[in-house]
């Protein structure tokens, strides 16, 4: 009878610690996705970054991670759907992670500045004017408060109200935007960064249009 409860001790403690060292390999994993998808992402490589973005998502669900922190890897999803010109897609991701903040608040200006933003990049592909230059204002007022306005984050949204002011052919205003956000990233990197070479290339047919 000792034998058999000290068997039943092991095996409870066996599970414990297997569950345990589980959750802590699956929170490896996702820190390790959520690295590489960045990686991917800075290297230009959209297709590969967005699949490990979803995996980490996927994960997140299935261990029932902190919602705030589900709402930063879908705004995350959001930016790299952008990127991959999958505007629906990343509209229903920004949505989604919109809708957990409401009921999940974040003090964290940053996160919610960025979805904002996120959320614009998406609608602006979609060609949904308007609505894009209200989430891209919202982005600035906010970050605007937080003392934010010459960060990456103002500049690419800067960039994007750019992009609608050429759609809708102000290109000399267009200019203005991509020029002062440029400045800024030119500042925390070089013209061989992906998105910063492509807001160049950007900005070069928008000065083709002012000449034509």
């Amino acid at each position: 009878m000792k034998q058999l409860s000290l068997l039943l001790l092991f095996l409870v403690s066996f599970f414990c610690f297997s569950a345990e060292e589980s959750v802590d390999n699956v929170m490896k994993l996702i820190s390790q996705l959520g690295y590489e998808a960045s990686i991917a992402q800075n290297e230009g490589k959209y297709p590969e970054s967005e699949e490990k973005r979803a995996k980490l998502i996927s994960l997140m669900r299935t261990f029932n991670a902190p919602k705030i922190e589900l709402a930063r890897q879908l705004s995350n999803l959001t930016s790299i759907q952008n990127l991959n010109a999958k505007g629906v897609e990343a509209e229903e991701s920004a949505i989604e992670a919109l809708e957990i903040l409401k009921l999940h608040p974040t003090n964290d200006q940053i996160q919610i500045a960025i979805l904002n933003g996120n959320l614009a990049g998406a609608l602006l592909l979609q060609n949904k004017l308007e609505a894009s230059r209200k989430y891209y204002l919202k982005e600035l007022a906010i970050l605007e408060q937080i003392d934010q306005m010459d960060t990456h984050f103002a500049a690419s949204a800067r960039v994007g109200i750019g992009a609608i002011e050429a759609k809708v052919g102000n290109f000399l205003k267009a200019k203005e935007l991509y020029e002062y956000a440029l400045e800024i990233f030119l500042k925390i990197s070089d013209e061989t960064h992906p998105q910063t070479k492509r807001y160049i290339e950007e900005l070069k047919k928008i000065e083709s249009s002012i000449q034509n």
